[in-house]
């Protein structure tokens, strides 16, 4: 197959920051002969027209704002039907260096990995990043890493390279943000990873909705956490969860008979035993409900297999 590839920019309300980018992304060498496509998430500002001034660069649109899970979505199904065979997503404010593209690109077009992540941690931390993206980032990071058992450091980078084969595999049912939720998807169907550095700028007149709510980042990152195991793993979430109420259920129950075999009674802590037996129920309940789970879970991936291969046969 011809290689083809394609930049994909997604774009919110970016007319301030956008035209640069792009007149970067034209006269950059290593860029120009690749494919530039700008998604326009529903803006409200000049940003589309701002696109229509150059004339090389292709814009899709979506009739309202429809979010970034959304927009990726788009980016997918468009390079499938065009067969570009290498995607590169990348961040439409001006964040990153356009330098870094032919870079991230360069393992998946040379058939070494099926995408690459662009990590910002692979040399320190970047200058002026806010403090709770550095914290919510390792987070997700080592946990991630320890699920899928494969070393990464930034999760939450937007600047990435897929190849054709990890856009036949790519199924997204918006449980996770997309960036972590396509990294756990890929890992998870035994695709080739590769990080490559990149550099990024952080902008002080540019206010983080992060830094400025640390309280809803932890709680939506713990969210991610719990949802990875609930969706990769549910005989596990499901198993310590009911195996850990069992357990306190037994506890109840021995403590309350050796309170009867003492005094031959179990007045007055008959609510004692009661509790024993409920959590003991509630627990052999959420256990079965994982042996369930972990079921559908495999139809689910035998569905995504056959998903696969119709959209192999239809791209080809």
């Amino acid at each position: 197959m011809e290689t083809r590839v394609a930049v994909i920019l997604p774009a919110y309300n970016e007319a301030k920051h956008i035209q640069p980018v792009l007149e970067s992304l034209t006269a950059h060498p290593g860029v120009r002969d690749m494919r530039v496509v700008v998604i326009d998430d529903g803006s409200t500002d000049d940003t589309a027209s701002t696109v229509r001034s150059f004339a090389n660069i292709i814009l899709l649109q979506h009739g309202r704002n429809r979010g970034l899970g959304h927009t990726f979505r788009t980016a997918v199904d468009y390079c499938l039907q065009e067969r570009v065979t290498c995607m590169i997503f990348f961040d439409a404010d001006g964040q990153f260096s356009v330098e870094d593209i032919p870079r991230v690109a360069a393992p998946v077009l040379a058939g070494t990995a099926d995408f690459a992540l662009g990590s910002r941690f692979l040399h320190g931390i970047p200058k002026d990043m806010p403090v709770a993206k550095v914290w919510g980032n390792r987070m997700l990071a080592r946990f991630m890493s320890r699920v899928t058992r494969t070393t990464i450091r930034d999760v939450a980078c937007g600047f990435r390279a897929y190849g054709r084969e990890a856009l036949l595999r790519t199924t997204l049912n918006g449980s996770f943000t997309y960036t972590q939720e396509v990294i756990l998807d890929l890992l998870f169907k035994g695709l080739r990873c590769v990080e490559v550095p990149v550099t990024v700028k952080y902008f002080e007149d540019r206010e983080s909705t992060i830094s400025s709510n640390l309280w809803w980042y932890g709680f939506r990152v713990f969210g991610i956490l719990m949802r990875t195991i609930r969706d990769y793993r549910p005989l596990a979430f499901f198993g310590y969860v009911g195996g850990m109420l069992f357990v306190v259920g037994l506890v109840l129950d021995g403590w309350l008979l050796q309170y009867y075999f003492f005094t031959g009674s179990f007045s007055p802590y008959k609510i004692i035993g009661f509790a024993g037996a409920f959590c003991n129920f509630l627990g052999l309940t959420i256990i079965f409900i994982g042996l369930v789970a972990e079921m559908l879970n495999r139809i689910r991936s035998e569905q995504e297999e056959s998903l696969y291969l119709i959209k192999k046969m239809r791209y080809q």
